[in-house]
């Protein structure tokens, strides 16, 4: 009984503060502001810069939405009510991402201090108004980061932060200094189709970790910060794996060094002997729609992130036809960051269905190299329990004895395949 009147006093009191907020709110001035939603692709995104700090508009103090309307292919009009009283006055950033959503277009803006002429806020009207700053071409570099103005966090994404700070600039720092010792630099390096959002990393961690923190939500920040974290580490894996055989004594053909996804065209190729070696990065065995009838193990995952084929002349391999070189393939890899589960791909399990549908796909040839950033001893053990697998954890900048393993397991894998042909 005295629970029940409990609940029925606190609901009470509810009821009396939500009415005492309208009724406050009521007497602040609100402005509108207009954000088009889902993702990255085809969306915009409002912040404003307040007290040091480049906070989204669902951030701001009494933001409340009032209106959401579909916009056909998973995108919506959302509509705040914010008091006028928090905006006014203050720049921010308008972020916008085209219908294909590979790279921001982010523009700078000041507001006026008295909003009566501007009854709503939008890229729209910003721009009628002529309150964007058209002479600050990138306000994340000329703005936000020369002023060190820190992204407001949700608190979710925090974790993700805090890895991607203590894993991505070291990676990059490793692949820059591996290129010069290869005798390329940035400008050797051709990014394909979606594969272009890979270069604002390399050339600047910190500049790539801003555009990760402007999508408005924690789960899409997490996403975009893992996603980063792996692409830095396959990459500081491809640059050990070609090293390793300019070691064996194999010479690039090209000081070019292609990254795409998918399609099969080689990251690099080197000679050896008379041979063409072809360096994959991210190729596909077979297509999609093909190997869905192959009675693979879900996911039906047909993407290892790097993969070596040995070929007697420089051919290239179409997409989806790796599966037909099978016998030319001695080694593919599969980087893992950790096996603790955190994301669906970095589980055990899920690895080890990845390796068996590699292994049915190219008919049991290749030996599969599983380096793992963090420290993973069980999950190390049950790999290598698999015929045909090689784990290795620790392959990271911090532990070299562990990268030197990993480079001889791709010395030896290579040159016995290569003496046997």
């Amino acid at each position: 009984m005295l629970n029940g009147i409990h609940g029925l006093t606190l609901l009470y009191t509810l009821r009396k503060f939500i009415k005492l907020l309208d009724t406050i709110l009521q007497g602040i001035h609100m402005v509108q502001v207009q954000e088009i939603h889902g993702g990255s692709a085809g969306t915009e995104y409002m912040y404003l810069i307040l007290n040091n700090e480049l906070v989204h508009v669902s951030q701001l103090p009494h933001a409340r939405i009032v209106k959401v309307e579909e916009r056909g292919r998973r995108r919506k009009l959302v509509i705040w009510d914010v008091p006028d009283n928090v905006v006014s006055g203050h720049d921010g950033i308008y972020v916008s991402f085209s219908s294909r959503g590979r790279y921001p277009y982010i523009t700078y803006f000041k507001l006026p201090k008295d909003l009566k002429d501007l009854p709503f806020i939008s890229i729209s009207s910003l721009y009628v108004k002529r309150l964007f700053r058209e002479d600050i071409r990138d306000p994340i570099k000329e703005i936000i980061m020369r002023r060190g103005i820190q992204v407001r966090l949700f608190d979710r994404e925090r974790y993700q932060l805090s890895q991607y700070r203590r894993i991505v600039p070291k990676l990059v720092s490793d692949i820059h200094d591996d290129l010069r010792d290869m005798g390329m630099s940035m400008e050797h390096i051709i990014m394909w189709e979606r594969a272009v959002r890979i270069i604002e990393l390399l050339e600047d961690p910190t500049y790539a970790e801003y555009l990760s923190l402007i999508l408005p939500t924690p789960q899409g920040r997490i996403k975009s910060l893992h996603e980063k974290i792996v692409h830095a580490y396959e990459l500081w894996l491809l640059l050990k794996v070609i090293k390793s055989f300019q070691e064996l004594g194999a010479s690039l053909k090209s000081k070019e060094l292609r990254i795409g996804f998918t399609e099969n065209i080689p990251a690099i190729t080197l000679n050896y002997e008379g041979k063409v070696i072809h360096v994959l990065y991210q190729p596909t065995i077979m297509p999609h729609i093909m190997s869905a009838f192959m009675n693979l193990e879900k996911p039906y995952h047909v993407v290892p992130d790097i993969a070596i084929v040995v070929l007697d002349e420089d051919k290239h391999i179409e997409y989806g036809n790796l599966f037909k070189y099978a016998e030319k393939v001695p080694i593919l890899i599969e980087a893992k960051l950790s096996l603790e589960g955190r994301t669906k791909y970095e589980s055990v399990d899920i690895t080890i269905r990845q390796i068996r549908n590699y292994m049915k796909l190219l008919k049991n040839k290749p030996k599969v190299v599983v380096p793992i950033y963090e420290r993973s001893p069980s999950a190390v053990g049950i790999l290598n329990s698999i015929k045909g697998v090689r784990a290795i954890d620790e392959v990271n900048p911090y532990n070299q004895d562990k990268v030197k393993e990993f480079t001889d397991i791709i010395k030896s894998e290579a040159t016995k395949h290569l003496k046997n042909i």
